[in-house]
């Protein structure tokens, strides 16, 4: 992925506030994405905002229960007006919940 440009891209990780969703969300930031991070942790989303921002990565930082529809179609509206649409999704939160 090292030599993948995604400046003017923009790229949603749930799941981006710690572990694998938070390497994944910075990797594609180093690479130019406008980030959108679903993390339902208020902490988390606080710390992976902080660390973005010190890196110069433009990031949105939602506290999303991306098990709760209601909560990621709000996401996602938000998502729309921001940027038109979005390029790539990574899931990397575990999601339990029949819609």
């Amino acid at each position: 992925m090292q030599d993948l440009d995604f400046t003017e891209k923009t790229v949603l990780v749930s799941g981006g506030g710690a572990g694998i969703g938070r390497a994944i969300a910075q990797a594609f930031g180093e690479r130019g994405a406008r980030l959108v991070i679903a993390e339902i942790d208020e902490q988390r989303c606080r710390a992976v905002r902080e660390a973005l921002a010190a890196a110069d990565v433009e990031a949105q930082v939602s506290a999303t229960d991306v098990r709760e529809r209601e909560q990621v179609e709000q996401l996602m509206r938000e998502v729309e007006q921001r940027s038109a649409a979005s390029t790539c999704w990574s899931t990397t939160s575990a999601i339990s919940a029949a819609w």
